[in-house]
């Protein structure tokens, strides 16, 4: 049936919470389920359910109902009836992630089993036939420690009851991000409103002196009174720019608390891996949490997920030994697996550790060897942590025999993969016979990050410093060549050094010395030399605009005092480039053509600037066609890139204008829009426009290579 969008919007958000609720109510031990509470979930679910007509959420959600309800009014809850709780609520789970992806779920196999139950029926089987994930087998159900209820305490308390938790709203990542770019956005008016105390500061200081260098303007009234005005308004400017400050302060500090999430977030489903990990393997192990609390931007600890979920799965099946190893080996029959999370500055750092049998460094030897991964020679040199470090390689595996745990090699290569991806740091430690231990450090949030200001040309830029491993200078004789490419030796090693000006087409200032900013991942090194280094600080990214998302040097922008604009350099990028040091200190002359960006979108226009700048273009801007001629008319510009819809002037009135010059009729336009239309493509045609460009079709290097061609 049609469902109104509103309405099924609604429905996602209510049973989302209602479902995570009810997995993490169930990870307690049975005697502490609270089955009053469990049946109202269940029952809401399944009339949210058959309100919007999603039928296979609607059956489940019925079917635990009738569960739930049966064990209120006295039916006793067995080993069974618990496996068969946990798996309904998976199956939730599972049918509404399929349901937000789209794909199809059909939960139909789970009401017989639960009818079999109901009826006395021992269905000592699973939901597994119904649909995935497989129900949680009864009798290797890892048994929870004390350290587990500890933590579940902590987190929710026992008698807690609906009308004492914290009222909750959802929202859609997306609207928070639009809300923190906004706040940006207010930042920049308040370094405005800066720049207007300081002209009007300006103002009455000339205001005074005038007053003092004429001697028949000292009494005059109109002249006092102005002086009385200015410094009136110098106060008031100031006062607003400090309260907004503030304001804005507390703005952004509030918009970034709304993407935090706590990591325990992901207990219930870290508990689900490791009883299946413990059921597959025939080994017992427990899960401890530490700093559970510790809060992250909601957006990393997604990413993290899956990383945690193989760390989780690999400390399993390739740390902890079997029960009768343990007892003979002094240890408890249980492994014991712990998540410490905690803050760092601007980081958050999560250990993954067990106490099992630690990494088999001669085995990862011999294994690396026959994939050929190192040499024989290599592998003299290499300290035993370093070739523990083997183990992130892809295809890399110290399993005897492939299994749905291990032996494929890839788990680990997706933790570093993700790390990377993220920013983010892994190392992983190890001591044999006493266990492993994994450390995760990404950043604490996307949204604000530390990084380097760096200037080359009139440009500034930003790199983030979760790859700066250092900031230096360099002499004219410090480069030398290896290989046919110019390095500098950094410590004992030579690093392959670039300007970071060729890399991005700016013409670099000259000077004998410069600074290098010193990038590292852990396997590659480059230094860039720039003109200047600004400093550090923490800034608010702000995304790309759609149009302009296939920018390949730049993350995104962020704004820095006084209000400008900076782009965010991508350091993984920055660390393959290719370039040389040519012109870092030279006198090549290099003539900048000049550009006019014509949009009345303050975010359009300076983004599109930013990346003609970063291709080594001089760049001015107007906000409308009629602005744009005044500018045309009064210096030199080789090329017009424009919207179509402004006010005042549009775009193909513009062209037209350009057109009907006979100094200006030469200088090529292009129409940059969101106008796809044939007829509005003829109509840009007709209005004498060199290019037209739809933004739905566009990306940087086409506007790069339209704007290459017409000069």
């Amino acid at each position: 049936m049609g469902v109104d969008t509103e309405l099924f919007d609604i429905f996602r958000a209510e049973v989302a919470e209602q479902i995570e609720d009810l997995c993490d109510l169930l990870e307690r031990p049975p005697e502490r389920w609270r089955i009053e509470r469990l049946f109202q979930i269940s029952h809401n679910v399944k009339g949210a359910a058959k309100i919007v007509g999603v039928e296979s959420i609607r059956t489940v959600a019925h079917a635990l109902e009738d569960l739930f309800a049966s064990v209120r009014d006295g039916r006793e809850l067995d080993e069974d009836g618990t496996n068969l709780a946990r798996a309904g609520a998976e199956e939730l789970a599972a049918g509404f992630k399929s349901m937000e992806g789209g794909g199809e779920y059909d939960g139909s196999g789970y009401r017989p089993l639960v009818d079999g139950w109901l009826s006395g029926e021992t269905n000592s089987g699973s939901a597994a036939g119904s649909a995935e994930p497989a129900t949680p087998p009864k009798s290797d159900t890892v048994p929870e420690t004390s350290d587990d209820v500890a933590n579940r305490t902590e987190a929710r308390s026992e008698n807690e009851g609906a009308s004492q938790r914290e009222t909750t709203l959802r929202v859609a990542t997306d609207k928070v991000d639009a809300l923190m770019g906004l706040s940006g956005e207010f930042v920049s008016l308040v370094f405005r409103s800066e720049r207007h105390g300081t002209l009007a500061r300006g103002l009455a200081s000339r205001l005074l002196g005038l007053q003092k260098s004429r001697p028949d303007l000292r009494t005059d009234p109109d002249v006092r009174e102005a002086l009385r005005l200015s410094r009136s308004l110098v106060r008031e400017l100031i006062d607003h720019a400090n309260d907004s400050l503030a304001v804005s302060d507390e703005l952004q500090g509030s918009v970034r608390a709304l993407r935090m999430v706590r990591v325990d977030g992901l207990r219930t489903l870290l508990n689900r891996s490791i009883r299946e990990a413990t059921t597959t393997t025939g080994r017992k192990a427990d899960l401890r949490i530490v700093g559970g609390e510790t809060e992250v931007d909601r957006a990393i600890l997604e990413q993290l997920r899956d990383p945690l979920i193989h760390l989780i799965r690999n400390a399993v099946a390739h740390g902890t030994e079997d029960p009768a190893d343990r007892v003979a080996a002094g240890k408890p029959e249980a492994g014991r697996i712990e998540l410490v999370a905690r803050t760092a500055g601007p980081w958050v750092e999560i250990v993954v550790r067990d106490d099992g049998r630690g990494v088999d460094v001669e085995a990862v030897r011999e294994r690396a060897l026959q994939q050929e991964m190192v040499t024989r020679e290599d592998l003299t040199e290499t300290a035993p942590d370093e070739i523990v470090g083997l183990v992130f390689r892809s295809g890399l595996s110290t399993a005897d025999e492939i299994t749905e745990l291990a032996g494929r090699g890839v788990g680990l290569d997706v933790v570093r993969t993700r790390l990377a991806d993220l920013g983010g740091r892994s190392a992983i430690r190890s001591k044999a016979g006493e266990g492993t231990e994994f450390i995760l450090r990404v950043p604490l949030t996307r949204l604000t990050t530390n990084g380097i200001l760096v200037q080359v040309g009139r440009q500034t830029y930003a790199i983030p410093t979760g790859d700066v491993e250092r900031t230096l200078s360099v002499r004219n004789q410090d480069v030398s060549l290896a290989d046919g490419v110019e390095v500098v030796r950094i410590d004992d090693s030579l690093v392959r050094i670039v300007a970071l000006g060729e890399i991005l087409g700016v013409t670099p200032a000259e000077a004998a010395e410069k600074p290098a900013v010193v990038l590292s991942d852990g396997r590659r090194r480059r230094a860039l030399l720039v003109d200047e280094v600004l400093g550090q600080r923490e800034y608010i990214v702000q995304p790309l605009a759609w149009n302009l998302d296939g920018a390949r040097l730049v993350s995104g922008t962020t704004v820095i005092d006084g209000g400008s604009v900076v782009p965010v350099l991508d350091s993984q990028i920055l660390l393959g480039s290719e370039g040389r040091t040519v012109g870092w200190m030279g006198s090549r002359e290099i003539r900048q053509r000049r550009i006019l960006v014509v949009d009345d979108s303050a975010t359009s226009r300076t983004l599109e600037r930013n990346i003609l700048r970063t291709a080594g273009y001089d760049v001015v801007t107007a906000v409308n066609g009629e602005r744009a001629l005044w500018m045309l008319r009064s210096e030199e510009v080789d090329l017009v890139v424009s919207d179509v819809e402004m006010p005042i002037l549009d775009g193909f009135g513009l062209t037209r204008e350009i057109r009907k010059d006979p100094v200006l009729e030469r200088i090529p336009v292009i129409l940059v829009t969101s106008l796809g239309s044939e007829e509005d493509k003829q109509r840009g045609a007709e209005a004498g426009a060199d290019a037209y460009i739809v933004k739905g079709d566009f990306d940087q290097d086409e506007l790069l290579k339209t704007v290459g061609r017409l000069l």
